[in-house]
């Protein structure tokens, strides 16, 4: 757990929120059984989240229901930088 992120968010005035937090969003945003809802998510934009992406996760598939489906990004630049160098520089070889 991190604590210092914990006290950043408190030291900012924001609270810690949980599950009950993102089941009263969704509901605003009328997420519903049975919808498809792409999610791309920034977590550390909400501040401390008590249990975490996990929680987050739990809430949208609670509103979802056994018949809504979820579309998360997996892929990113940041975190396939290294692949993409690595695919430009073997284009190059094969170019000259």
């Amino acid at each position: 757990m991190s604590y210092k992120f914990m006290s950043d968010t408190l030291d900012n005035n924001l609270m810690p929120i949980g599950k009950s937090d993102f089941l009263n969003l969704f509901k605003d945003l009328e997420i519903g059984e049975g919808d498809i809802l792409i999610a791309h998510v920034s977590l550390s934009k909400f501040g401390y989240i008590i249990g975490g992406a996990r929680c987050i996760y739990e809430a949208i598939m609670e509103r979802l229901g056994e018949s809504g489906k979820i579309v998360i990004k997996t892929k990113t630049l940041e975190n396939m930088y290294q692949e993409y160098k690595e695919y430009k520089k073997d284009q190059k070889k094969r170019i000259e």
